[in-house]
């Protein structure tokens, strides 16, 4: 008999999936190496030679959490080495590969079966794993009897009950305290108490997706519903995950499923609203928020969501209305505070928005986005140190805030400090991809202010790719840029779609250089005739 039924290898930013699996196997009292539970036994040890002899020697199986953090790291890679060894003397399965994304291995064949962490559980990988085992590995007969004995004894499976229910109970107050982490290990333990617990499922969930780890959350909430098919809540909980992943339509379906099992949950159709509001269907967002108030006319947060519907839409005086409605009904509703801020900023009613965005910040002294939307009150000021100051506080509260390395990126470039604003917009896009195409065309601004053309033209095409509707500014600044370098054609086409997007190129190039002569003096380049008539009034 090998020391551990199984021996588990992933790279460091995989290690929540791997942690997980040798919480269930140590739950059922399999031996696994998981390094944290080895720590005694490694400290002071050659790693190198000792995981050889573990990966090689000392385990059934090894279970490989296979990604591309996996293929990058040195001891992945010795300890994927090490199995393979162990696997080319042996007839049979040794590696048990779990694949994260579609990476390739080497030694890995396309041709080996794999369990795919992208379609299922952790917990379904568990009892794959355990089928696996108990084919191989035999339990003495009296262990399976006290197994059969504890879970047909009643008073010892009303224990686990109540065990369950008090971890679940503690992850409900760590996720009240936003301690996420702790929150889902008290979930963790819930769930290998009492494993049909549709509600520690659900809730663990909602603590994922409270740290924008979406895939665990959306198959902790598929659990949820396939242990308690008529959960509604589970099915609000997946539709709030997938509004935030930013799958609008998925969002939509399960929370229409969850107004049709409980067709009084307000909090379901606010919800719904906010994913129309996402794809731009106003009227059907406005219809679920009404409902939502008229179900529970004391719903602060449906009106906050309201409100923000209005402010999209334009109609910042009943924004205005909702969001002082919301902090009627809950004074300290510091996001109502700031939102009405921005309104306010629409309206140019800067003092306003300043009281409401200080207040919000009073309120909540962490608040990223009071910052980031102070920030943008004095930016439309043109008060670029405090914008800046603002925006800084922000990136500082969440390191991850895009926006508003983006924001404050474009006051440097607006104060003409072009390298401090590439460097924003660089972050901002290695941050969040889903908005690059604007992000594209401001590096590509700086980039084009600073005289850098080769680079700004790649950021402008970039732009233009990613968004071929993208706003006639870049087609009329990368036509500038083809202008300087002498590339006509390239010129008078950027130029072409600039003015079919709807911009008046001759004004905007007379406010540019005042007339064609003023271009040609500040260039010493002499326009093409076609091209020069196409930037003159016509007489």
């Amino acid at each position: 008999m090998r020391e551990y039924h199984v021996a588990l290898s992933f790279a460091g930013e995989d290690r929540h999936h791997a942690e997980r699996l040798a919480e269930l196997l140590k739950a059922e009292q399999y031996s696994v190496f998981y390094d944290e539970y080895e720590l005694a036994k490694l400290w002071g040890k050659d790693l190198y030679v000792y995981l050889s002899s573990v990966y090689k020697d000392q385990a059934e199986y090894c279970v490989m959490f296979l990604s591309e953090y996996y293929a990058q790291k040195v001891w992945t890679n010795h300890e994927r080495e090490s199995a393979q060894a162990r696997a080319f003397e042996e007839n049979r399965e040794y590696i048990l590969p779990v694949r994260l994304d579609d990476t390739e291995i080497p030694g890995i064949l396309p041709t080996v079966g794999y369990l795919d962490l992208r379609s299922m559980t952790i917990e379904q990988v568990h009892q794959v794993l355990v089928e696996k085992l108990s084919g191989t590995i035999s339990r003495a007969a009296t262990d399976e009897s006290t197994n059969i004995t504890v879970q047909n004894d009643p008073n010892e499976v009303e224990a686990r009950s109540q065990e369950a229910n008090a971890y679940f109970d503690r992850g409900n107050a760590y996720h009240g305290k936003r301690d996420y982490d702790h929150a889902i290990e008290a979930f963790n333990r819930a769930i290998e108490l009492k494993p049909d617990f549709a509600e520690a499922y659900t809730n663990r969930g909602v603590a994922y997706t409270d740290k924008d780890d979406f895939t665990p959350a959306i198959s902790d909430h598929t659990k949820a519903i396939e242990l308690k098919p008529d959960y509604a809540e589970a099915y609000f909980n997946r539709g709030n995950a997938y509004h935030r992943k930013g799958d609008d339509n998925r969002a939509i379906a399960d929370h229409t499923r969850a107004i049709e099992l409980k067709p009084d949950y307000a909090a379901a159709y606010t919800n719904r609203g906010l994913a129309h509001q996402n794809k731009g269907d106003f009227d059907l967002a406005f219809k679920d928020h009404n409902k939502a108030i008229e179900l529970k006319p004391d719903f602060a947060e449906a009106y906050f969501n309201r409100g923000n519907g209005y402010h999209r839409h334009g109609d910042d005086d009943r924004a205005i209305a909702d969001h002082t409605r919301a902090i009627e009904l809950k004074p300290d509703y510091a996001a109502a505070y700031t939102n009405r801020g921005l309104a306010h900023q629409n309206k140019s009613d800067f003092d306003l928005a300043f009281k409401d965005h200080n207040k919000a910040i009073a309120l909540k002294l962490d608040f990223a986005e009071a910052y980031f939307n102070r920030g943008g009150a004095y930016k439309s000021k043109n008060s670029y140190d405090y914008a800046i100051a603002d925006y800084t506080k922000a990136i500082a509260l969440d390191p991850d805030f895009a926006g508003a390395y983006n924001h404050r990126g474009v006051v440097y470039l607006d104060r003409g400090d072009y390298d401090y604003a590439i460097a924003d917009f660089t972050t901002a896009i290695d941050l969040n991809p889903d908005f690059v195409d604007e992000v594209y065309y401001n590096r590509g601004l700086a980039f084009h202010k600073k005289g850098d053309y080769d680079f700004a033209i790649v950021d402008y095409t970039k732009a233009i790719d990613l968004n071929p509707k993208f706003v006639d500014e870049v087609y009329y600044n990368r036509g500038r840029i083809w202008l300087y370098l002498r590339e006509w054609d390239k010129a008078k086409s950027d130029l072409i779609n600039a003015e079919e997007r709807g911009m008046d190129i001759i004004a905007t190039f007379r406010d540019d250089y005042e007339s064609i002569g003023g271009f040609e003096q500040i260039t010493g380049m002499q326009l093409p005739a076609d091209i020069a008539a196409m930037l003159t009034p016509q007489q």
